[in-house]
């Protein structure tokens, strides 16, 4: 399944937050550190959108896994 905030791949459990998200393990620890159902961070998105363009993933299909436009892809791997 998919992580509702970054994306991922992976085992996935329900956030115990009001939103009922599913998360993966990095993103269920972090609401757990800094409080339930906190905005999806900007920066782990990007490194996210980082490691799968470096793995081989075209920037189309980086842009549609996290409805985002090519444009923004291609400013997230110029920074």
């Amino acid at each position: 399944m998919t992580c509702q905030r970054c994306g991922v791949e992976a085992e996935l459990g329900r956030c115990p937050g009001p939103c009922n998200r599913y998360l993966c393990v990095t993103c269920y620890d972090g609401d757990q550190e800094k409080g339930p159902c906190r905005a999806a961070p900007i920066e782990q998105r990007n490194d996210a959108i980082r490691a799968l363009r470096g793995g081989g993933m075209s920037r189309n299909e980086v842009a549609e896994r996290f409805g985002l436009s090519t444009m923004t892809v291609s400013r997230v791997m110029r920074e």
